[in-house]
């Protein structure tokens, strides 16, 4: 991968560059080594209740997306 790019004037303050296959080996290996059942409970424990509690209202935000697009 290459450098991490810094920039408080952008939408995303940090961004890289890398090529597509090492994207593509890297979240291979990333999704072959997760050792769980339940992401948020996973969260929780490494993490926090109040990281979890985000990112389940971040789940809600998109579960609401998901049913107003199919109501």
């Amino acid at each position: 991968m290459g450098d991490i790019i810094a920039s408080d004037d952008s939408d995303y303050r940090y961004r890289a560059v890398a090529k597509r296959e090492s994207v593509m080996a890297a979240l291979a290996k990333l999704t072959a080594d997760i050792d769980y059942d339940n992401f948020k409970n996973e969260v929780a424990s490494r993490q926090g209740y109040e990281r979890a509690a985000v990112y389940g209202d971040v789940w809600d935000v998109l579960y609401g997306l998901q049913i107003d697009r199919f109501d």
